[in-house]
């Protein structure tokens, strides 16, 4: 047990100190050529962490803003049933849209409004649901789904009141399992990030002849990566999308990785 955390210490300082050159003294991270398999994973997760984080936020805060939007909007539901085809509101039911941060609901069955007319009214990019005269409209993100009340019969203001009331329960299982998520894409994005930023690390060694290998650079410009990453992660986090934001992304760890290449002897490389 001795012997593997003086192993795992031993990683993580190793780890810590390229990481600690990426800001401080980039020239250092030629060292990073030594790095094994298990530490670049180990590094990958870190960056893949950095980049969930921001991305988790927001999306934390609309999971928070359907729970508590769910709950509102299945309160203001009307009874009314959907059978032969066609909705049918109760004598006491009226018409009316509800809007909250997340959500437009709209019930709609007299035939008064159309849904381009809801749109008209309002505008955004959330989850809009239309109960009106001839069918269910559903709407995520501007893209639109109709459904025929002949393949809603049967159901009732019973159904909608526990599918809101359901959107109204997510909270910490939904926000766990969409963190896990987000941190998979990240993970996959990272690698991909990192290999298109080998590529043109490698057109850079070759055009200052410097004998480096592909992996040699792959490792290089991952540790390279990391100031610009932390950078975006935190503009993100406070609601910062530059335009262009991998681009850029690629230039400033190309200008770390120039930096190396530029500080490094030859001999020292090869």
């Amino acid at each position: 047990m001795l012997v593997i955390f003086i192993n795992n210490g031993g990683i993580f300082i190793q780890l810590f100190q390229l990481f600690k050159a990426s800001f401080v003294a980039p020239e250092k991270l030629a060292a990073a050529r030594k790095v094994s398999k298990k530490n670049q994973v180990l590094y990958f997760l870190f960056l893949a962490l950095i980049m969930t984080i921001p991305f988790y936020i927001q999306t934390n805060e609309i999971i928070q803003n359907i729970s508590s939007d769910g709950k509102e909007i299945a309160k203001t539901i009307p009874d009314f049933t959907i059978s032969d085809n066609q909705i049918v509101p109760s004598e006491q039911a009226k018409s009316y849209i509800y809007r909250t941060d997340s959500f437009v609901f709209t019930f709609e069955p007299s035939g008064r409004m159309t849904q381009e007319d809801v749109e008209s009214k309002v505008r955004g990019n959330g989850l809009f649901i239309s109960l009106l005269e001839d069918g269910l409209y559903f709407s995520i993100s501007g893209y639109p789904v109709q459904l025929s009340y002949s393949q809603l019969n049967g159901m009732d203001q019973r159904f909608f009141k526990d599918l809101f009331q359901t959107m109204g329960e997510m909270n910490f299982g939904a926000s766990v399992l969409i963190g896990i998520l987000l941190f998979a894409i990240m993970f996959v994005t990272a690698l991909f990030n990192n290999f298109l930023y080998t590529v043109f690390a490698n057109l850079f060694s070759v055009f200052y002849r410097k004998s480096l290998k592909f992996f040699e650079n792959w490792k290089i410009v991952l540790f390279a990566s990391t100031a610009p990453t932390i950078l975006f992660a935190i503009l993100n986090t406070f609601g910062l999308y530059l335009a262009f934001q991998l681009e850029i992304k690629l230039v400033l760890t190309l200008f770390v990785y120039f930096f190396v290449l530029k500080n490094t002897d030859q001999r020292k490389i090869t």
